[in-house]
């Protein structure tokens, strides 16, 4: 069954949510209570067409094929920020978008996004939309070429279990936000280039924060040299692999989830709180 279909047949126990990831940074959520979420979804050619940047990953489904409750844009690189699919959801007109300024400000005016459904956030702000409780958060992204100056992450309650999208990010200790222990899934990227942590930072990240749960993002959806920017940054950790044995060296008690795309998950709040995961999700 194609992925939409599938996310669209699921029912879910209260205090679970699925999780599916559709590539790069990009992921589709769903709450017991039907709501979907798309963070950061990529669904077209848009890096070739503009800077001839080729996807190696097919993207799992079309905009019009999945319509979500909520839409999350972390910041306006082309491939989180990917204005075909905004556009598309734009035309729609059901979706609520949480983004920060300067990606509201382009949505606003090149995809006519409603400003009566759309909020700007900057880190620690926060908004509530369609039963979804949304707070942004820190993140660094520098990259002194692109517009990334008020790059955020997400931090989403869904069902009794908090899910945080770090967003692009290079290390930074003002990332490690709240309580160890206060995040059951954490979502970080592993690259290392173009303004993000690498494999290994990312570990003592997921470490330090306590996560129950830990998911490599960011990867997979180009060839590696276009990673590396055709070599001008060599130093591509682009192998989820080495971000889970850096994690386990490290003494890291989370589990480590090694996604594929278009698979789904499902977290599982138990009884006694601890968090468990499914990865054998069946409509």
């Amino acid at each position: 069954m194609p992925l939409a279909d599938t996310i669209r047949s699921l029912h879910l126990e209260k205090a679970s949510v699925a999780v599916s990831w559709i590539g790069q940074s990009g992921y589709v959520f769903k709450t017991s209570a039907g709501r979907t979420i798309l963070i950061d979804p990529y669904l077209s050619d848009a890096a070739e067409d503009l800077i001839g940047v080729p996807r190696i990953a097919s993207a799992p489904f079309a905009p019009d094929e999945l319509v979500p409750d909520v839409l999350l844009i972390t910041h306006s690189d082309l491939d989180h920020l990917d204005m075909p699919t905004v556009r598309a959801y734009a035309a729609h007109g059901s979706t609520f978008l949480a983004a920060p300024a300067t990606s509201i400000t382009r949505a606003r005016a090149r995809c006519g996004w409603s400003s009566d459904a759309s909020a700007a956030l900057k880190p620690a702000e926060t908004c509530s939309a369609n039963e979804i409780n949304i707070t942004a958060t820190f993140a660094r992204h520098s990259d002194a070429d692109l517009l990334t100056q008020d790059s955020i992450g997400f931090a989403v309650e869904l069902d009794d279990l908090v899910i945080w999208h770090a967003g692009d990010t290079e290390y930074d200790s003002r990332l490690r936000w709240g309580p160890a222990g206060t995040i059951d899934l954490a979502l970080l990227p592993i690259n290392g280039t173009g303004g993000n942590m690498n494999a290994h930072e990312a570990a003592l990240l997921a470490w330090q924060i306590g996560a129950r749960v830990v998911v490599p993002m960011h990867y997979g959806m180009w060839a590696a040299e276009d990673y590396t920017y055709r070599g001008l940054d060599p130093h591509a950790t682009l192998d989820p692999e080495v971000f889970a044995d850096t994690y386990r060296r490290l003494g890291g008690m989370g589990q480590v989830v090694v996604l594929h795309v278009g698979e789904i998950v499902r977290l599982q709040r138990e009884p006694d709180g601890r968090v468990t995961v499914d990865t054998d999700v069946a409509a």
